[in-house]
């Protein structure tokens, strides 16, 4: 036998035999045949006497195991010597770990336990061991999970304060001494003072209300009930429901709010504001209204190929339809004065949206009516820009065939009337009622194409 081991059962009042020796109620170095005796190491004594291991030259504590009573979970304290466990605490835990020159790990409160690391610490060591019981650190050094079965995973300098508070581990990270049910996933410097509040990650980030929740990033603070930073830097959620999902420099301050990209400010309930990279705010004061910044113009495509949509370029201010022959099918031709007759079917009303102000007027056809005549669109109840725009621009090309046959028969009897001014040889002053005499034969042809377009439509 070695003489730390000698030591080692001398210390715990162990009989020791050689190797080969009869082992009788004794253990052997080189192992004992065991029945169901009940043989144990260990000590049977009814007093408060605690059992402890010792290793190392001169027989430092290694392990101890403390006696609570009868009934009672034994306290467990592992690694450096002057790691602690409060008086009274029951089942209390320390792995192991700690550290000379200051550096222990303690339990103040029941049940609490350190898997290893240094200068850790779970309860509150204010007494009581029961208000703060549960609690655990896995490791790392100066954690102190102080909550009710608050739990921080590793890392240094983390404080899990509230009830059911988790920090999983970085730096610096806290939850409130109120902030039950919080959790603070990793990163630096991060605070989760809110109750079930979460913070992900990330840099100096803040989840001050209940339910707020801010997933990383750096500077972010979700401060109302509810409200969610996603990522970025220096974003803030700070109303009900305010959802900023990254970006740079954003404010969601209106309730249901969201606004995304670099200085979008969501000021009022409901507003959705998106902003590019412009350094510039982007301002939405308008309950309910939506704000979109895209200095480089906007593309929607309404297919999976993209060969259908709308765009606006960039400092434009209307939009523009792809139209191209190649993404259409089924191309026939249209008879314009069939559609300028047809327009006689479509009244047409001057009328305003029934959630729009008395103040504002519009002009245009009713829908059903329209696809009553044409029936172009997708439904009766909408119409189609284009579709629109296709029937005026037929309209316009069937009139413009009108006009252009009246200007040839205006042409026509402006020679005829030439003519026979000359072969009657009238005076200048008989001339005079030239002018009435055309204008009675614009006016009859005029009559006269009317009436042929009553006709071919009847």
């Amino acid at each position: 036998m070695n003489r730390r081991n000698l030591w080692t059962c001398m210390l715990l009042g162990i009989a020791v035999l050689a190797p080969g020796a009869a082992s009788g109620q004794n253990w052997n170095l080189s192992g004992n045949t065991l029945d169901s005796s009940g043989y144990f190491l260990g000590s049977n004594d009814a007093a408060s006497v605690d059992l402890k291991l010792g290793a190392g030259v001169g027989g430092g504590r290694a392990l101890q195991l403390g006696w609570t009573g009868s009934g009672n979970s034994p306290n467990i304290i592992g690694g450096w010597q002057d790691n602690g466990v409060l008086s009274n605490v029951l089942g209390g835990t320390i792995s192991g770990g700690g550290a000379g020159g200051g550096w222990p790990n303690s339990v103040c409160d029941s049940y609490g336990a350190v898997g290893g690391g240094a200068y850790n610490s779970v309860g509150d060591c204010l007494g009581t061991v029961s208000d703060r019981a549960y609690a655990t650190v896995g490791g790392g050094n100066s954690n102190f999970a102080l909550g009710y079965s608050s739990v921080i995973g590793g890392g240094a300098g983390n404080s899990a304060d509230g009830t059911y508070a988790t920090i999983g581990g970085g730096n610096a990270n806290s939850t409130g001494a109120s902030a039950n049910y919080a959790t603070v996933a990793g990163g630096q410097s991060n605070n989760a003072p809110g109750n079930s509040a979460t913070i992900g990650g990330g840099y100096s980030n803040t989840a001050s209300s209940s339910a707020s929740a801010v997933a990383g990033g750096s500077g972010n603070s979700a401060s109302s009930s509810y409200a969610t930073v996603g990522g970025g830097q220096s974003n803030t959620a700070s109303s009900t429901y305010a959802t900023v999902p990254g970006g740079s420099s954003n404010t969601a301050s209106g309730m249901y709010s969201f606004a995304a990209g670099r200085r979008a400010k969501a000021n009022n309930g409901g507003c959705f504001v998106w902003a590019d990279s412009t350094n510039a705010d982007l301002n939405c004061s308008t309950n309910n209204r939506a704000m979109l910044r895209s200095s480089g113009g906007v593309w929607w495509y309404s297919n999976a190929a993209m060969t259908t949509g709308v765009y606006m370029n960039s400092g434009g201010g209307s939009w523009s339809t792809v139209s191209s022959r190649a993404v259409k099918r089924e191309i026939a031709a249209v008879d314009p004065a069939s559609v300028l007759e047809g327009l006689d079917d479509v009244p047409i009303y001057t009328w305003r949206y029934v959630d729009e102000p008395s103040r504002i007027r519009h002009m245009g056809p009713i829908a059903e009516d329209f696809f009553a005549q044409y029936g172009l669109g997708e439904m009766d109840s909408v119409i189609a820009t284009v579709d629109a725009d296709g029937v005026a621009l037929a309209g316009i090309k069937a009139l413009r065939a009108e006009n252009k046959a009246l200007h040839d028969q205006l042409a026509a009897l402006a020679v005829r009337v030439d003519n026979l001014e000359e072969r009657a040889g009238l005076s200048a002053t008989d001339r005079s009622a030239v002018p009435f005499a055309v204008a009675m034969l614009i006016g009859g042809a005029g009559l006269a194409a009317f009436v042929v377009r009553r006709r071919r439509r009847n």
